[in-house]
């Protein structure tokens, strides 16, 4: 509101016939008016400013409550995922061992059966043999008349029933399969998001999960397939996630960033981050056998284009830290 005199010149200048008394009359009335007018906006101008930094103070503190409440309420999150990852990984194991502890067990059984079976066949076939003989001895106890009809008896004698009730085998009999319940619906996976999110306002979504199995959920590192329909089989590591739109520091000639074990070259490392910036995984990068790579477009984590598998032929290595200008990539 601040102004010079030279915005007022046509004001402050002597009108033409104007007398002394007007001419001063008049400058002292647009005075007033400019100096009320002044007043009036330096007032409003305060007002403002005060009623600025009131909401201010009042949006700092907001903001303090909101980031301490997601704080609260990301931690919750992410406790009840890893509780929720360590029951299923613990059941997992627990069911994996209990189907191999049956495995096992009825094969040792069959295995010990069908042994003990051939032991009790032959035991029975001695046991007939020696049924015929006791008879046959016996038959020389007797007067020597009645010998040969004693002899035709011991030929008739039924030495097989005899030996199956002497030498009966009670088997036990095989337990069924247990049953086991695996959840098919750990962290991570579209199933689990739907059933525990989708219930939040859209002002407070849930945030990306970091918990130890939703890396490898639904078998592909936690991507959500949801919106293609079907996900790619098998177990997926993330080794790489490169972020077109962040105009990083991934770039071809970013030689720490592809080819180094541990060097990240101003990618993350944090798992958290892994869908929303350059990511790599150094461990997954360098250390884990690759026999097929898994190409994924998404967006913040959620799939948008068919995935392209490139299965390692004899040029590659064993590891994915190799020269990527050595690789052909079968991509459409």
């Amino acid at each position: 509101m601040e102004k010079t005199m030279y915005e007022y010149k046509s004001t402050c200048e002597v009108q033409a016939g104007e007398t002394c008394e007007a001419f001063h009359s008049r400058i002292i009335e647009a005075s007033q008016k400019h100096l009320a007018d002044y007043k009036k906006a330096k007032s409003a101008c305060e007002d403002a400013k005060k009623a600025v930094e009131e909401k201010e103070t009042e949006c700092t503190t907001a903001l303090k409550t909101y980031e301490s409440q997601k704080t609260n309420c990301d931690s919750v999150q992410d406790a009840m995922d890893s509780y929720s990852c360590s029951y299923t990984e613990k059941a997992t194991t627990e069911c994996e061992a209990a189907q191999e502890c049956y495995t096992k067990a009825v094969n040792n059984y069959d295995t010990v059966k069908a042994s003990s079976q051939q032991q009790l066949d032959a035991l029975k076939q001695e046991w007939r043999a020696l049924l015929r003989m006791e008879c046959i001895i016996k038959v020389f106890e007797l007067p020597e008349g009645d010998r040969a009809k004693a002899l035709d008896q011991c030929q008739l004698k039924d030495v097989a029933k005899q030996s199956d009730q002497d030498l009966a085998l009670q088997f036990p009999v095989k337990p069924g399969k247990p049953s086991c319940q695996i959840t098919t619906d750990p962290p991570g996976s579209s199933a689990y998001k739907t059933a525990n999110y989708n219930s939040l306002p859209a002002e407070a979504p849930a945030k990306a999960c970091v918990a130890s199995c939703c890396e490898q959920s639904a078998g592909v590192s936690g991507l959500d397939f949801s919106g293609l329909g079907t996900t790619p089989s098998g177990s997926w590591s993330l080794a790489l996630n490169i972020d077109t739109n962040d105009g990083n520091v991934v770039a071809y000639p970013n030689v720490e960033f592809w080819e180094s074990a541990t060097g990240l070259g101003g990618a993350s490392d944090q798992m958290s981050e892994r869908f929303t910036r350059d990511y790599k995984d150094a461990d997954v990068f360098s250390n884990k056998e690759a026999k097929e790579l898994l190409i994924v477009c998404h967006d913040e984590g959620k799939a948008i284009r068919k995935a392209t598998k490139c299965t390692r032929t004899r040029r590659y290595s064993r590891f994915l830290k190799f020269r990527f200008d050595s690789l052909k990539l079968d991509v459409p």
